[in-house]
């Protein structure tokens, strides 16, 4: 699981803001950082530490970096079992990773990725993942698409080889890229289903892949980040939690109060001053909030410097003006993981398509911060950005 997020968000509580910089101000961020880009996708560690700070009046608080390098914070409020409660939060962390981190080669998507092109049975999560990146992928005209990871290692090895892809290297693995490599079915939706069973439901469940051609590969890194914070928000809910902040590198999601009884409060890092705030998200609501940047992690091949995100669309690095996007995302089903796909596609697209993009989806708000001609910066407001956004 690849930490791709531009700006490492800035999360608040009793204290007021603190802005995540390396092991964090205002609170400790446990573990050992990774050292090197290959152990920035490694699996979990230091799933036991930190665990268990009851903060009084119920509410628990544990940081920890995980995936070697993603530092991430869990902060919530219940009545009892809080320890135990914790303990879940980083096991469900741990599972996530384990299913999906396409670099560790026993996760569920580097078997399905290096196996071969006959039908694979795959997991619920896995399906639930590809038929929502499926949707995103179509709504955002490519600038979001999992089926990315072929072009993703070509300047991955390029950086290595210390010189950048070829025109036919890149059309080479753009071929591959693209859902219509795959075919996939839920095995509910073509099973037989018998009429005492009321609980039958065709689009849940496991169900089978089928890549179409060889060399097709997905890479869940633009969205798995937010679907994790979706399902330990799941996990708090459904164990009687009833104030929580989850923070998983650039994603976040809030609900109910802060431990000071006022609404959470989310700061949002300046693209140019890594220990500085841009601006900062409040509101009385839940918030679902997703931070992609061009600022961070540059690509270095040669003597030119590239940002690391690719356009599936053209198989190259992204040349943009916009320097980070900070979205919000209201209610919707799996609302972090979507808010982590639109991130990375508006990071993508041009400024202009971007913005047309976040007005045409219902409940979609974005902040875009902006790298001017004459290299001052700007920002620009879209949807209902300005209800929650102040600086």
């Amino acid at each position: 699981m690849e930490s791709k997020k531009g700006s490492k968000a800035v999360v608040a509580g009793a204290i007021g803001l603190a802005l995540l910089v390396g092991i964090g101000i205002g609170f400790v961020m446990r573990g050992e950082q990774g050292q090197g880009q290959e152990q920035e996708q490694g699996q979990g560690q230091g799933q036991g530490q930190g665990q268990g700070q009851g903060q009084g009046q119920g509410w628990f608080d544990a940081s920890e970096v995980i995936y070697h390098g993603i530092p991430t914070r869990v902060r919530f409020r219940v009545a009892d079992g809080g320890d135990e409660l914790m303990a879940q939060v980083w096991k469900r962390f741990d599972e996530i990773g384990k299913e999906f981190n396409s670099f560790a080669p026993d996760s569920e998507v580097s078997l399905f990725n290096n196996g071969t092109v006959d039908m694979r049975a795959v997991s619920s999560r896995f399906m639930d993942l590809l038929e929502m990146s499926k949707v995103l992928a179509v709504q955002t005209k490519g600038a979001f698409d999992p089926t990315i990871w072929p072009l993703k290692m070509l300047w991955r090895n390029a950086q290595k080889l210390g010189a950048a892809p070829t025109d036919d290297q890149i059309v080479s693995k753009k071929n591959l890229v693209g859902f219509d490599k795959l075919v996939i079915a839920r095995r509910n939706a073509i099973a037989k289903r018998r009429d005492s069973d009321t609980s039958f439901d065709p689009t849940s469940g496991p169900g089978f892949v089928k890549r179409l051609v060889d060399g097709m590969a997905l890479d869940f890194g633009g969205i798995v980040k937010g679907y994790a914070v979706d399902l330990v928000a799941e996990l708090l809910a459904q164990n009687g939690a009833t104030d929580w902040l989850i923070q998983y590198g650039g994603e976040i999601s809030t609900h109910g109060k802060s431990p000071s009884g006022e609404p959470w409060q989310i700061g949002i890092q300046h693209p140019q001053k890594s220990d500085s705030v841009w601006g900062k998200l409040a509101a009385s609501d839940d918030l679902h909030v997703s931070t992609s940047g061009n600022y961070e992690q540059p690509v270095k091949i040669g003597d030119k410097v590239y940002h690391h995100i690719i356009d599936p669309r053209t198989g190259r690095p992204v040349e943009s003006q916009v320097l980070g996007v900070t979205v919000v995302l209201e209610k919707a089903k799996y609302p972090n993981a979507k808010a982590d796909a639109y991130a990375t596609a508006l990071t993508v697209l041009p400024l202009e398509q971007a913005k047309a993009l976040v007005e045409n989806i219902p409940g979609l708000s974005a902040l875009f911060i902006i790298q001017e001609k004459d290299g001052s910066v700007s920002e620009a407001l879209v949807g209902r950005m300005k209800d929650c956004y102040s600086r």
